[in-house]
């Protein structure tokens, strides 16, 4: 995982405890990634952040910068990009999966967050897995879609209701 793309994630890593951290499956195959502010991924993201803060951020790291300095992170499960994988490739995929939980477990240990929010819902046993491995079980923990085809609305309702919640305002310190 010692690439350009982590590379460019610890650059957006929280000084500290990790407020909200996000767990995706993997960065894109097709060569985009959230930090660097051109996935489908990072623009719901924003748009949910911009609507629930009542702020605008041009593109690029102003929005990063944001997301970095009021704690929050996004981490993957897999190393390796798996969505290019065809549906005949489920197996391999469920491999790549497991085969992330521990590796994402010492980082969740790494990272100490208050609160975990898993974006597509069938890594977030996985995820739970990772979380327990590494003592932070009872922290929330919230499994969204992830933001594709028809699951934008859904992924910004949920997205917004959990930023809207006292805890995770607090601990965003925003008022």
């Amino acid at each position: 995982m010692n690439d350009i793309f982590e590379t460019r994630r610890s650059e957006f890593r929280p000084p500290g405890k990790v407020c909200l951290l996000f767990v995706a499956e993997s960065r894109p195959a097709g060569g985009t990634f959230f930090y660097n502010a051109d996935s489908n991924l990072y623009r719901y993201t924003l748009r949910v952040f911009e609507n629930a803060f009542g702020k605008r951020w041009e593109a690029g790291d102003y929005f990063l910068n944001f997301f970095r300095d009021h704690g929050c992170y996004l981490d993957d499960l897999c190393a390796e990009p798996v969505n290019d994988l065809k549906k005949d490739e489920v197996a391999k995929r469920r491999e790549h999966h497991e085969a992330g939980v521990g590796a994402l477990s010492k980082r969740i240990r790494l990272y100490s967050p208050h609160v975990l929010i898993t974006i597509k819902k069938d890594i977030a046993k996985h995820v739970r897995k990772a979380a327990q491995l590494a003592g932070f079980d009872n922290i929330p923990h919230y499994a969204l879609p992830f933001p594709a085809m028809h699951w934008q609305s859904i992924f910004a309702r949920q997205l917004t209701e959990i930023l809207s919640l006292e805890p995770v305002r607090k601990c965003m310190k925003i008022s």
